[in-house]
């Protein structure tokens, strides 16, 4: 991984709340890049914990970030086995000016940082709970982005596709294993999957086996009380 000194203790928050737990991502240590779900509580219940990125790439020149949420080791989340991040931090890394997340699921949604995700660096947030900008700062900000080189953002815009072009690439082959997975398992007993969720130590199955278990399992009828139990 490129040097991700940059971000390193940084925490970023997402409006309207700025609230940590509500989807805030950490930045610890190059090992431990997660996402915090506890701040949700009963509005998304299925939300909970932490999830760490993997596949983690970073680009400190143009401040680029990619890296992928994996749910198969929950089986899924909504019929998701992948998130895509792709974030790009303005200069100061005070916020996350533009990016998108996507995923491998059915419905082929996209989202944008620029329009639809507002991430600001928690050490923005006022003691009101705002972004701390002062009336008329974003009107300041759009005049100043406009007169930035369109070439600059040219650039940049491409540079973001490439690596975004190569995460998703490698997004792909992710799916397509777990797809493999999925049919192969929809041929196996209960007993067999169980064992392969189940199974520890030097021969143990892969984090993507027991997720693929797991969701053939579930879609079977089984809650994790089940297969615990057994």
């Amino acid at each position: 991984m490129s040097n991700i000194e940059p971000l390193i203790g940084q925490v970023f928050v997402q409006a309207p709340d700025y609230a940590i737990g509500k989807s805030s991502y950490h930045f610890e240590s190059p090992e431990n890049i997660y996402i915090n779900f506890n701040g949700w509580g009963s509005k998304y219940p299925e939300l909970r914990g932490v999830k760490k990125f993997t596949n983690v790439k970073f680009y400190p020149t143009n401040r680029v970030f990619v890296g992928t949420i994996d749910w198969a080791t929950e089986g899924s989340y909504n019929g998701d086995t992948l998130w895509l991040y792709l974030m790009v931090f303005n200069k100061d890394y005070s916020a996350i000016e533009r990016g998108y997340v996507t995923h491998d699921g059915k419905n082929k949604w996209v989202i944008d940082f620029s329009k639809n995700l507002h991430y600001i660096n928690i050490s923005s947030v006022s003691e009101d709970g705002h972004d701390g900008k002062n009336d008329g700062d974003d009107e300041e900000e759009k005049n100043s982005s406009e007169k930035m080189s369109t070439d600059f953002w040219g650039i940049a815009l491409k540079f973001a596709k490439n690596v975004g072009a190569q995460a998703v690439n490698s997004l792909n082959e992710r799916a397509n294993e777990i797809r493999q997975l999925r049919e192969k398992y929809k041929s196996m007993d209960d007993e067999k999957l169980v064992d392969i969720l189940k199974s520890d130590g030097l021969f143990s199955s892969s984090s993507t086996e027991k997720g693929a278990a797991l969701s053939e399992l579930k879609s079977r009828g089984y809650s994790l009380e089940d297969i615990r139990s057994r």
